[in-house]
């Protein structure tokens, strides 16, 4: 079984989109969420009729825009939009929660405000992953890790409360604390329910004690190894030009069984990051990343030229069709589908979200051949 995991950014819902036919029982994403999103409502005056506000473009030109209430709590639509994207198929639901000072280095709060309310909210937290409940094909997903662990008791009450009402549920769980709550998994969970034990950016050997140990386990519920394989402070310029990479270790895709693990997850070959503030301007080395699900390993294609920034990516897509022998000799593949229009019907050729969308595609089809 295979969890892609993704944050509820606009790339990876149009991703999952374009890839709704991968996903079934053996391959079911689980959606980190870290903002809401809102039906959009409009002011209007004593007539009835929208309200609107005039906007002046960069190019000078006057436009009428219609102008924008408030969004409130009933206008959350954040599961609603998971669930159209899916099609009503099997979601994990993680509602997002992080430790700002060691998790992650760089954040836009305004991206993610639901997981900085999250992070000291705990009855909120609980109400939105109960709320998830409502959605017969969701699976929520209650979070430990170092920052947000929680009282034994009060994970069986929170477990009880979630059982009640969903056919599965899951708890992801660092590997340095499953050993504090082994008690309480092997009780609480289900056959119907599943263990997400989350090694992060480690290395699968660095973990071969503690994870041993879950394997000893005899258990009726579903194990799944997470992992994060890309290392999010390695720079898109540090990876090799045209080459297979050794910067990014997939051997848990390959593995994770010698463990008695039931699957495994990753993100897809993008980093596990969170939406920052400052841009790149533009600048920077242009990498798309293409999987081989056949080697496991990961195809870099780069121009490391930092002053061509996303400029660059012609030069990466002119490489990737003129060596599709070695990516797509099937002719099957969505993302390289998408890299031939570039240059010709679009005129352009991506940015750094475009190739994120496009490494993720990539990964999520080629695990389903």
């Amino acid at each position: 079984m295979y969890v892609p995991i993704m944050k509820n950014r606009d790339r990876e819902l149009s991703a999952v989109s374009k890839l709704n036919e991968c996903f079934n029982e053996s391959n079911i994403p689980l959606f980190e969420i870290i903002r809401d999103t809102y039906t959009p409502r409009y002011e209007l005056d004593e007539n009835n009729e929208y309200k609107y506000k005039i906007i002046t473009t960069k190019r000078g030109n006057k436009i009428h825009r219609k102008i924008r209430q408030q969004p409130g709590p009933d206008d959350i639509n954040t599961l609603d939009i998971i669930n159209e994207k899916m099609q009503n198929k099997k979601a994990f639901i993680d509602f997002f929660r992080f430790n700002p000072t060691s998790e992650y280095k760089k954040f836009d709060i305004d991206k993610i405000q639901l997981s900085w309310n999250l992070n000291t909210d705990f009855h909120l937290y609980k109400n939105r992953l109960i709320g998830a409940c409502a959605y017969a094909n969701f699976i929520p997903t209650i979070s430990i890790k170092q920052g947000y662990e929680m009282d034994p008791y009060e994970l069986q009450t929170f477990c009880l409360d979630l059982q009640k009402n969903t056919v599965s549920m899951a708890i992801r769980i660092t590997d340095d604390l499953v050993s504090a709550y082994q008690d309480v998994l092997n009780t609480m969970l289900r056959s119907s329910d599943f263990l997400l034990v989350d090694i992060r950016e480690q290395n699968l050997d660095s973990r071969a004690i503690e994870l041993s140990e879950i394997a000893q386990w005899h258990t009726i519920f579903k194990k799944l190894l997470l992992n994060s394989p890309r290392k999010a402070d390695i720079k898109n310029g540090d990876y090799e030009v045209n080459m297979i990479t050794n910067k990014i270790d997939n051997s848990v895709a390959t593995r994770y069984t010698e463990y008695k693990f039931n699957g495994f997850g990753d993100f897809g070959g993008l980093k596990d990051n969170l939406p920052a503030g400052e841009g790149s301007n533009g600048m920077g080395a242009a990498l798309g990343l293409l999987y081989n699900h056949s080697s496991n390993s990961f195809l870099s294609c780069l121009n490391p030229n930092t002053s061509d920034g996303m400029r660059g990516y012609r030069s990466v897509t002119q490489w990737i069709l003129q060596n599709l022998f070695l990516i797509d000799s099937a002719d099957v593949c969505p993302t390289i589908a998408e890299i031939r229009n570039f240059g010709s019907e679009t005129k352009k050729f991506g940015n750094w979200g475009t190739w994120n969308e496009l490494a993720l595609i990539r990964y999520i089809h080629q695990r389903n051949q």
